[in-house]
């Protein structure tokens, strides 16, 4: 894993990484400071951190590990995220409590929030994004529904996190 992330990051403009569960074991405290963003998945947080210590725990030690902004997906809680320069942590409600079908809706959180942290740089508005995304991935079984996204709908759900 840090020999992928050391070769993206001359490359990418923004650079976040979704580990995954064969990377848990990794040091992560040579890979984070090399990215812009952490978004583990709950268990994925645990795993790198050997345990759950509850959301706001979790999200300080991983910034401890030198990760600019960490933010970690709770499925149908939402998310927590944390930005080291100013040590604020936010929470995102989820948009859909109770998805049709959660397959896909982490992937979908990452992509808007790439999206949202790029365009406005601000970690709020990133896990807006993610959270608005998500929704969409989880109305519907495999993936077909989310690739005709009505573009007003995705900027009212926006709004209403606001």
């Amino acid at each position: 894993m840090e020999a992928l992330v050391r070769w993206a990051r001359p490359r990418a403009r923004v650079l976040t990484v979704d580990p995954h569960y064969q990377h848990l074991d990794e040091d992560w405290s040579r890979i984070l400071p090399l990215v812009d963003a952490f978004l583990p998945s709950r268990d994925e947080a645990a795993g790198v951190l050997g345990g759950w210590p509850g959301a706001e725990q979790a999200v300080r030690a991983l910034s401890a590990l030198e990760a600019p902004v960490v933010c970690i997906k709770l499925g149908a809680e939402g998310s927590i995220g944390l930005r080291a320069e100013d040590g604020v942590v936010v929470r995102m409600p989820a948009t859909s409590a109770d998805p049709v079908d959660p397959t896909g809706c982490g992937d979908a959180f990452c992509g808007g929030f790439l999206v949202g942290l790029t365009e406005t740089g601000d970690l709020r508005r990133a896990m807006a994004y993610g959270a608005v995304s998500a929704s969409f991935a989880g109305e519907g079984h495999g993936a077909t529904h989310a690739l005709s996204i009505d573009r007003n709908e995705a900027l009212r759900r926006l709004e209403a996190l606001r």
